[in-house]
């Protein structure tokens, strides 16, 4: 299992861990004291952070994706079925990948939302759950323009 995939997974954990402690603040159970209201924009900017991490990681799992496609659609003694399998499984494996990179900013986000959430009235913790997203969409920008891109075999 590649550093990449161990990430993946610890973005699922991540991700659940997020969502249980979400639905947790979000019945009224919280894990930790109230925080102040000065921490909301520094949280974003660690939200922002976290999700342009993901998206370039995001990125980086898709490029492992199709190089193991690749290598496994030019071996000269795969059957067509193989090939067509192989095709199949790349793009399974990068959606993947995409989603389970997304929802760990959003899982920690999503707990943060509901964590501030403690008045009922509009404050910066109520765009918590759009900025893993923003970043995580500047990542994968950043990441398709600056990383070199591979190129399929003719």
């Amino acid at each position: 299992m590649s550093h990449l995939e161990r990430l993946q997974q610890a973005a699922l954990t991540v991700a659940g861990v997020g969502a249980v402690l979400g639905f947790a603040s979000s019945g009224g159970c919280h894990v930790f004291p109230a925080a102040p209201p000065s921490l909301e924009i520094p949280l974003h900017g660690l939200l922002l952070a976290l999700g342009i991490g993901a998206g370039w990681l995001s990125f980086l799992r898709a490029q492992q994706v199709e190089r193991h496609r690749w290598r496994t659609v030019q071996e000269p003694l795969a059957t067509q079925g193989e090939k067509e399998y192989a095709h199949k499984e790349a793009e399974s494996q990068r959606r993947f990948a995409g989603t389970a990179y997304l929802l760990a900013p959003m899982g920690l986000a999503f707990w943060l939302a509901n964590h501030f959430d403690l008045h009922g009235e509009f404050t910066l913790s109520d765009l918590f759950l759009v900025t893993p997203l923003l970043g995580f969409l500047i990542g994968l920008l950043a990441a398709n323009r600056w990383m070199p891109s591979e190129t399929p075999p003719p």
